[in-house]
């Protein structure tokens, strides 16, 4: 076993590392696998009715303090605490207190940054928001996964590399496996 591991790690040492160029045309190839989506992090204050909704709309543009609104006014239990906070979300709407609400979503996006609009009506009420930050789809840089990149590519590089071996010592050696007796040893029952 171990004259084996030794003569197959010598063997190993051998295959040559993943270029830089191997690595930035593997990333070229698949671009779409390192699309981050465009996110949006916000803030709401959720009423039971529209009437409601437009009042704290309006309190809130009129420069009232949105923390105070929020735990004053909030129907959500669950944000009321963290000023109405539903964390960063997609155009997929999956938000983590309210569910999917993908038109919801879609509305903060409209509004942008640093604005308040509202109310927006789920299955849950009607929604005041407050739109902390956008940001854009963009796709990772390569320096920030060439890392990965060159992990990955090494590995398959390695199993190949292994696997050529392996069939050329085959071909030279000439031996072949015998199934049927790999087969009888693997089903045999253990006592």
């Amino acid at each position: 076993d171990f004259l084996i591991r030794t003569y197959v790690n010598e063997l190993m040492t051998a295959n040559p590392a993943p270029s830089d160029s191997a690595a930035r045309a593997y990333y070229e190839a698949h671009e779409a696998d390192y699309h981050v989506p465009a996110t949006v992090t916000l803030r709401h204050l959720q009423t039971k009715t529209q009437a409601d909704g437009k009042k704290m709309l309006q309190w809130a543009r009129g420069k009232q303090d949105w923390n105070k609104l929020v735990q004053r006014y909030s129907t959500d239990t669950l944000t009321r605490s963290t000023g109405g906070s539903l964390g960063t979300v997609t155009k997929e709407g999956m938000f983590s207190s309210l569910g999917a609400q993908p038109a919801l979503a879609e509305s903060a996006f409209a509004l942008g940054a640093g604005h308040i609009g509202g109310p927006y009506k789920t299955d849950r009420g009607w929604h005041v928001l407050k739109v902390e930050s956008v940001k854009p789809a963009s796709t990772r840089p390569f320096e920030q996964v060439r890392a990965g990149i060159t992990r990955q590519l090494g590995s398959q590089g390695s199993q190949e590399y292994y696997k050529d071996q392996l069939d050329a010592a085959r071909k030279t050696v000439g031996v072949s496996a015998d199934s049927a007796a790999i087969e009888s040893f693997v089903s045999q029952r253990k006592s």
